[in-house]
């Protein structure tokens, strides 16, 4: 599979569906026990067929168990608060929430989300943009889930990759 970021910017509807089921790939490693980590468009492969584009996931071995140690290296636009400073907790499941929101904003807007450093390199946390100010077809109701699941503080995000993705699915059948 090609790097999904190779793709560009993707038709709202087939990001919606590619990340839903992300999101199905991610709860299944969560339901076994591990995080992702390091979800990104560098861990994700897309291969296109006739009907849809197929994503998986890639860079599973620096996969962390849930509650061990912080993941390996990262793009810092697609790492939550937690795994770029421990005043924000540990890494576990939610970085991956994380990860599948920024991931989606780029799948909807082609473009990487804000880089969380200051002029002098410090880490400061940057809320991802809603992806509606940059793309005219998207539904207000993505600024929603994108802000959801990319949220500094963990208590604010979705609970699990399961919720983003009813979250998600709610939004495609609404759209049918």
């Amino acid at each position: 599979p090609r790097p999904l970021w190779e793709a560009g910017r993707l038709p709202v509807r087939t990001a919606v569906e590619t990340a839903v089921e992300l999101c199905d790939a991610v709860a299944t490693m969560h339901q076994g026990g591990t995080a992702h980590g390091a979800v990104s468009p560098w861990s994700i492969g897309l291969v296109q067929t006739a009907a849809a584009y197929v994503p998986k996931l890639t860079r599973v071995g620096m996969a962390a168990h849930l509650g061990g140690p912080r993941p390996l290296r990262i793009d810092e636009r697609y790492a939550p608060p937690e795994a770029l400073s421990a005043e924000y907790g540990s890494v576990g499941r939610l970085a991956d929430v994380y990860g599948l929101g920024a991931t989606l904003y780029t799948m909807l807007t082609g473009d990487a989300p804000p880089y969380p450093r200051d002029l002098d390199g410090g880490f400061v946390p940057v809320d991802v943009p809603d992806p509606s100010t940059r793309v005219s077809d998207a539904p207000p109701e993505l600024d929603r889930i994108v802000q959801t699941a990319t949220a500094t503080e963990k208590p604010w995000r979705y609970e699990s990759a399961t919720r983003l993705a009813q979250e998600l699915r709610g939004l495609v059948e609404g759209s049918e």
